[in-house]
């Protein structure tokens, strides 16, 4: 079949029409987003944390340990994407935002490991970029990178200025129970990575009722018992008939199939009396069961 001269004439028109209307659309839509050279994400507002994740991250940086060039931050003002900026994941740099909105505070770079779900590496990678502005202070103040270090250090010197803790002598111990960062820093082989790890543990846990406990934290010098008594203990008890699945998973006694079995029981059965209720259920040993005694309250 031959196309008139008003056939070709109106394939021309609509061709025409349709070259157009992708021009107008081409002109008129967004401006695309294009990579920087530092690695950011032009064509939208600074302060969204959607335009750091619209930048692929690398794998090892998924895994929970950023690879971004850190930078000097103050936890306490810095924003969720200045957090991503550094190397954190999304839900962490949520996590510290959440803990600020709930009244939370950090007056120290130690503080910084309070934040739960931040991991130990990436703890260990900003913590000397972390620098917390004093109340009427001109200038913030910041904790040196080398003083997380394993490494033993000489008693306070002026060489120094003072920044390193005067470590223990043989014979010298802390009270592991009630020892601050600073205290738990005077250990040989302890810096102020390992001394917030120590507190971040006792305070999950609810007090310390045994020095073996300490090898329940990784990555501590084997004779680390040697510097440390147990001290003055006050155990905070773990509500186990009123807490919330997520209070009881908290504690790092209790797995996802534990708090489950505690969740489920009370459902069925009511308030628990006694660890005892639990024996039917698979999820329990009888070592888990010695070893949560002095941390729940019925």
């Amino acid at each position: 079949m031959r196309l008139t001269h008003k056939d070709r004439k109106a394939i021309i028109i609509i061709a025409g029409a349709l070259l157009l209307l992708n021009i107008g659309v081409w002109i008129f839509q967004s401006p695309p987003l294009h990579p920087r050279k530092d690695g950011r994400i032009e064509g939208l507002k600074d302060g969204r944390i959607e335009e750091l994740m619209s930048t692929p991250r690398p794998a090892s940086e998924e895994n929970g340990g950023g690879s971004s060039e850190p930078f000097p931050f103050d936890p306490n003002t810095a924003d969720s994407a200045t957090f991503v900026e550094l190397g954190l994941r999304p839900r962490v740099a949520h996590a510290i935002i959440r803990y600020r909105a709930a009244g939370g505070t950090f007056r120290r770079p130690q503080d910084f490991a309070r934040i739960y779900t931040l991991s130990d590496e990436d703890f260990r990678r900003l913590l000397p970029y972390i620098y917390i502005k004093e109340k009427g202070a001109a200038k913030p103040t910041a904790i040196s990178s080398s003083i997380y270090e394993r490494r033993d250090f000489p008693a306070e010197s002026k060489q120094n200025g003072g920044l390193y803790p005067t470590k223990l002598h043989a014979g010298e111990t802390v009270p592991l129970s009630t020892a601050d960062t600073s205290d738990l820093k005077r250990i040989p082989g302890i810096g102020s990575y390992y001394s917030a790890k120590i507190v971040r543990y006792r305070e999950r846990l609810g007090g310390f009722v045994s020095l073996g406990q300490l090898a329940e934290i990784e990555g501590l010098p084997e004779n680390i018992a040697r510097w440390v008594t147990l001290g003055k203990t006050e155990i905070r008890k773990l509500p186990i008939n009123t807490g919330t699945f997520g209070q009881l998973l908290r504690h790092p006694y209790l797995n996802y199939e534990q708090v489950s079995a505690i969740i489920n029981y009370r459902k069925a059965y009511g308030a628990l009396r006694d660890l005892t209720d639990l024996k039917t259920s698979t999820a329990f040993s009888d070592s888990d069961f010695q070893r949560l005694q002095p941390y729940v309250a019925f």
